[in-house]
């Protein structure tokens, strides 16, 4: 999903799927995650930041729905895909 305003998103519906993809959410991180979290996602839900992914300059955060805003405070995250879920779990066996 896109997250170029997150206030027109049902964030109680999508806190109830098992893994989210968010393109263009940077912006919004901090709000996108109070939503899903007050929708009922727990605050240890994992989740991954890949910006340039498959680039050469490709970074990756890693941490939970109450860790990553701090973990990335001081990075451009921007342009990144978000990746919320236990599949977050999987990314060394995916690579």
């Amino acid at each position: 999903l896109t997250a170029h305003e997150p206030d027109a998103l049902n964030w109680a519906a999508l806190a109830q799927l098992d893994t989210l993809v968010i393109l263009m959410g940077t912006r919004h991180l901090a709000t996108i995650l109070e939503r899903l979290q007050q929708g009922g996602r727990s605050p240890r839900t994992p989740i991954a930041i890949i910006r340039w992914a498959s680039q050469p300059q490709e970074q990756i955060w890693v941490g939970t729905l109450e860790s990553i805003v701090q973990q990335t405070s001081r990075q451009t995250l921007s342009p990144a895909v978000i990746v919320i879920g236990e599949v977050v779990n999987l990314r060394n066996y995916l690579l």
